[in-house]
C-alpha cells in the first residue's frame, strides 16, 4: 500500500511539542535578565543572527543553483561548438 505524501497528525504534533519546549526555553533565559531593556537587545541579537543564519543559507543556495546553471549551459555551448565543427568538417556537395 502506497503512503500517502505530508506529514501524519503524529509527526506535526511532535514538531510543535519540540517547538514549545525550545520556545519556552527561551523565554525562561530572556526572563532572567535584569531590566526589560536588557531582554529586549538579547532577544533582539538572538533574533538577528537567525536571520543573519537564513540569510547566508539563501545566498549558498543561490550561488549553487546558479552554478549548476552555468555549468548546464557550458555543457549546452560545447555540445554546439562540437556539432558546427562536425558539420563543417563534413564535405558539402554542390
Amino acid at each position: 500500500m502506497k503512503r500517502a505524501a505530508g506529514f501524519s497528525l503524529l509527526e506535526l504534533m511532535v514538531v510543535l511539542l519540540i517547538l514549545a519546549a525550545i520556545s519556552s526555553a527561551v523565554a525562561i533565559s530572556a526572563g532572567s535578565t535584569s531590566s526589560p531593556e536588557k531582554r529586549i537587545e538579547s532577544v533582539g541579537k538572538a533574533l538577528f543572527a537567525q536571520m543573519q543564519f537564513a540569510l547566508d543559507e539563501a545566498l549558498i543556495q543561490q550561488q549553487l543553483k546558479l552554478q549548476q546553471f552555468l555549468q548546464f549551459h557550458l555543457m549546452i555551448l560545447q555540445l554546439d561548438i562540437h556539432h558546427v565543427r562536425l558539420l563543417c568538417n563534413q564535405k558539402q556537395p554542390l
